[in-house]
């Protein structure tokens, strides 16, 4: 009955090594084991070769990452890796320039393909193409965050982001708007995630108890 009822899982086995889908080959085994499924997990073991490359546990830690463009981008992107990893998020921060760097970029965007990120936040100034660039190689959700320069205050970076083509799209929040860009990046993973869904929720029943207690100190 058990054999019966697994079968389709190991007929899938074949595919699932030829496309390199770690996750769904993690979720397979996550689905056997609470079956007490013990040998069709050492069957997989045989059959799936590469299996040594596969990071199970990957399934359960949440990952952001964030590139900027400059390193003088950082002190405007620390509010949010803060905000990540007050919720357990391990962040993934690196300086990788569009222009100057863009090898090492796209080599970057292709592991954050299979290394269990769930976002990716972007931070640039200026011509700002990084953020479009990124979500150009990507289907991951991508978040802009506008630099603000020396010369036109940010507006060059926030008109430059927010002007994506049709199907290429980049979610742009304020200029220096990193904290927003961490919050949002929180509620697209709250959508899989309950534990992060549950602390934006507190969250934001401390901040409605904080603005009532403003109010009821201006009454007073």
């Amino acid at each position: 009955m058990l054999l019966k009822h697994n079968t389709h899982y190991l007929t899938k086995l074949p595919c699932l090594v030829d496309q390199q889908d770690l996750l769904l080959k993690s979720m397979i085994l996550f689905h056997l084991l609470e079956q007490d499924s013990w040998w069709l997990f050492l069957v997989i073991l045989c059959v799936c070769q590469d299996f040594q490359n596969v990071q199970p546990l990957s399934i359960w830690i949440l990952k952001v990452a964030i590139i900027m463009g400059s390193t003088s981008d950082l002190p405007k992107v620390e509010p949010a890796i803060s905000i990540l990893k007050n919720y357990g998020v391990e962040v993934n921060v690196r300086c990788l320039s569009a222009h100057r760097a863009h090898l090492g970029l796209s080599s970057f965007i292709k592991e954050t393909e299979t290394d269990g990120t769930e976002v990716i936040i972007t931070a640039a100034g200026m011509a700002a193409a990084l953020p479009g660039v990124v979500a150009s190689q990507t289907v991951l959700p991508v978040i802009g965050v506008p630099i603000a320069g020396s010369n036109l205050d940010g507006m060059d970076a926030l008109l430059s982001i927010v002007q994506m083509p049709s199907g290429i799209p980049v979610a742009t929040v304020a200029i220096n708007g990193s904290k927003n860009a961490a919050y949002l990046a929180l509620q697209i993973m709250a959508i899989k995630h309950s534990e992060i869904k549950e602390g934006l929720l507190k969250e934001r029943k401390q901040m409605e108890a904080d603005a009532m207690k403003a109010n009821d100190e201006v009454i007073e």
